[in-house]
């Protein structure tokens, strides 16, 4: 599936792709994937990747952790007011 959200991305296609990874039929483990384009350089990131998000391995113990979604990422960065574009790769964006 990354490899496939991978390929939407350097088409074009998308701006973003979610993955998602449940481990079916035994729903044991859940992982999460979020693949965006660079705004500063061709070509894509992973923002997150295989980040789990349940597992039975935790005896039920919360998972940390969350998706985090920019306006940018659905409509792109052209026009929209900073705090809703998704900051370059390495600076950090802490949300209040």
């Amino acid at each position: 599936m990354e490899k496939k959200a991978e390929k939407y991305i350097t088409d074009g296609g998308l701006q973003l792709g979610l993955v998602t990874d449940v481990n079916y039929p035994r729903l044991d483990k859940a992982r999460v994937g979020l693949v965006v384009t660079d705004a500063n350089s061709p070509g894509f990131h992973w923002e997150q990747r295989g980040d789990v998000f349940y597992s039975d391995d935790l005896k039920w113990r919360p998972v940390g952790g969350e998706v985090g979604f920019y306006a940018s990422d659905f409509v792109g960065p052209t026009g929209l007011p900073a705090a809703y574009c998704r900051p370059p790769v390495g600076i950090p964006r802490s949300v209040y």
